[in-house]
């Protein structure tokens, strides 16, 4: 069964400089909180031994943007919300 996780940058750079790598994915994890803490139970494990990213696996989502140096944000003014 095949399906997709998110991975940091550093996590795939750490992969391409530490190899081998294992790839571990913990999922469906249940959790409850109560007065006395967080408990967690179940799940399942998959592992991926000597796992190594490759590109054609890989699709991106996010994309860090620096805006150039001296553009700022405007402030919008915000709406009047009437709350009656």
């Amino acid at each position: 069964m095949a399906f997709t996780v998110e991975l940091t940058i550093n996590e795939v750079s750490h992969a391409h400089g530490y190899e081998p790598t294992d790839l571990v994915v913990v999922d469906g994890i249940e959790w409850s909180r109560s007065d006395s803490g967080i408990a967690a139970s179940g799940g399942r494990l998959c592992v991926g031994s000597d796992w190594a990213p490759d590109d054609v696996d890989r699709d991106a989502r996010r994309f860090a943007y620096s805006l150039p140096q001296g553009e700022q944000p405007i402030p919008l003014p915000l709406p009047e919300v009437s709350l009656d």
